[in-house]
């Protein structure tokens, strides 16, 4: 399908481009579409009759585009199942910015440039039909990683900051200090992880960018501990100071220095902010022998008591959705803490017990549909709407600091990167993060033109397809020789791995996995084929690599009306 489209004429292509890439997103194996049950059918929906976010699929989806005159709507399809509209849907509402908007030279068609929270720029190329305008297809590049859970892991200084998906695979360090590092919170740009770093005495926030690896203190004060911090926006930092025995909630702008104090309430514990970004939900014994949830709104510095019930109440997480409030209950008559629920707010006193036994932290996912707790076993996920509780991370791997955060993506562009061959088309998408070196390393030689006019080199059946070799024949690389890079991205069928060349070392020389190949003593991969793999399969040994190059989707490529 792909060769067929990038042999039509100059004047399709960008639809061509866009069409192959809507399509790929289907095949891509990190989010599927539940099975076709009807045209329009809903998907699973984190609560009746809501639809989820277009943010849920970090790939790309199908985009019906209806334009008439003053007015632009859409609706968002994977194969035919309708996954969110731009009408307000409370807080799951999900819409599109149309940036440019213009008929093109041929007077046939009409060109969008349209973005999205969390997403780069999609070019739309759609036919004139009527009063009506219809896209087939749209490439939304999400500017996002899968969500994953934070946590605090085994490191250097007792403790570092770790990352996982909810599944617990593709576990990896995110930064590891001298100190013990814990209570890690993502900001809402994706970039930056603030956290608590030191022992008890001397604790400090610390920050992480990730673009640079820098990491920078942004607060700290001699004689007071800093801890829990939790962003309320890009800028504003929410943290828990404790000066001997008292205690303060204080809000901080990172880039101007202003702060606010939370009216004192007593001993305080567990802060964490609300999803809305204008309250921020404690745990303190203000009120009565025990402790409850309360809540403080800095914009007005009101604090309201959520909870009074017997016992205990600590680590509060707001469902983004409808509001309620997960969090750990211990009666105080010897039996183990619990996860408890509020189910009407802002009523004080009921809740819906979920009953998971010897919890010790909570958390909902991003989109409210799936809640976390960690108890010494590891953390245990129960999914909206079901009664049990899975595994996803094992104890040895999260020892505390449970939190949730959508990462960005490090790599400025969509790394797609297209190989026609003797046999066909194949697109394939680079995983910059995975293996940074060989990424990089790998999209510098495609810029290059450097895999153009080269061939297969060798193919062992039913393994690996390897080309990259200058030489043609497996004997060569372009470019000195770097060590293999851990990645958790594993080798199997439609991945992308430089080939080994000896003494842990690679170059230029790649290979596509034919099968799962996880154990074999491959190095991990860096790359997936998201369409196309029939091409590899039926590859032979000297087959030609006519082309390799990246598509680009940049701003330039339209002209503002």
């Amino acid at each position: 399908m792909i060769a067929r489209l990038l042999r039509r004429p100059v004047g399709a292509t960008v639809l061509s481009v866009v069409l192959v890439l809507a399509l790929a997103s289907c095949a891509s194996g990190q989010l599927r579409a539940p099975r076709n049950q009807g045209t329009r059918s809903r998907l699973d929906a984190p609560a009746p009759g809501i639809l989820r976010p277009l943010a849920d699929y970090r790939e790309s989806a199908l985009v019906t585009l209806y334009v008439h005159p003053g007015n632009v709507r859409a609706e968002v399809y994977r194969g035919d199942e309708l996954v969110a509209t731009p009408e307000p849907r409370g807080a799951n509402r999900s819409a599109f910015m149309v940036r440019f908007f213009d008929i093109q030279p041929d007077g046939e068609t009409v060109a969008f440039l349209i973005s999205r929270p969390g997403y780069r720029y999609a070019r739309v190329l759609v036919p004139i039909q009527r009063d009506s305008l219809r896209v087939l297809g749209v490439m939304l590049a999400s500017e996002y990683e899968a969500d994953r859970i934070l946590y605090a892991t085994p490191g250097l200084g007792g403790t570092a900051i770790g990352a996982a998906l909810p599944d617990g695979s593709e576990a990896r360090v995110l930064v590891d200090t001298p100190d013990l590092d814990a209570q890690p919170s993502v900001a809402p740009d994706g970039y930056r992880v603030a956290f608590a770093s030191g022992e008890e005495g001397a604790r400090r926030i610390l920050v992480l960018d990730r673009r640079s690896g820098a990491v920078t203190p942004v607060l700290s004060s001699a004689g007071s501990d800093y801890s829990h911090p939790g962003w309320l926006d890009d800028r504003t930092l929410v943290v828990l100071r404790a000066t001997g025995d008292h205690q303060d909630l204080e809000v901080h702008d990172v880039e101007s220095g202003a702060q606010r104090v939370m009216p004192h309430a007593g001993g305080l514990r567990t802060p964490r902010p609300h999803p809305d970004g204008e309250r921020v939900l404690f745990s303190t014994d203000a009120y009565d022998a025990g402790w409850d949830i309360a809540e403080w709104e800095p914009a007005t510095n009101a604090v309201r008591r959520l909870t009074a019930l017997p016992g205990d109440e600590w680590g509060p997480s707001a469902h983004p959705i409808d509001g309620r409030i997960a969090y750990v209950r211990d009666l105080g008559d010897g039996s183990p803490p619990f996860v408890a629920m509020t189910s009407d707010l802002p009523g004080v006193g009921r809740t819906a017990d979920v009953a998971r036994y010897g919890a010790l932290e909570t958390v909902f996912s991003a989109d409210g549909a799936v809640l976390l707790a960690l108890d010494p076993q590891g953390v245990a996920a129960h999914p909206e709407g079901t009664s049990w509780w899975g595994r996803p991370i094992s104890g040895d791997i999260a020892v505390g600091s449970l939190a949730w955060g959508r990462l960005a993506r490090l790599d400025s562009d969509p790394a797609l990167v297209v190989f026609e061959t003797d046999t066909g088309a194949s697109l394939v998408r680079v995983e910059a993060d995975s293996q940074p070196i060989a990424a990089a390393r790998f999209l510098g030689l495609l810029d290059a033109g450097l895999y153009s006019n080269t061939v297969v080199h060798r193919v062992a059946p039913g393994m690996t397809v390897q080309m990259g070799c200058p030489r043609g024949n497996g004997t060569g690389g372009m470019g000195p020789p770097a060590p293999w890079e851990p990645s958790a991205l594993s080798l199997t069928r439609g991945r992308v791995a430089m080939e080994p060349e000896g003494d842990g070392l690679a170059s230029s020389r790649f290979l596509v996995a034919l099968d799962d190949l996880t154990g074999n003593g491959f190095p991990g991969a860096f790359a997936t084929v998201l369409e196309g793999m029939e091409v590899w399969d039926r590859a032979l040994p000297g087959d030609r690599v006519r082309r390799a190059y990246r598509l680009r989707f940049d701003e330039d490529d339209f002209r503002a009306p």
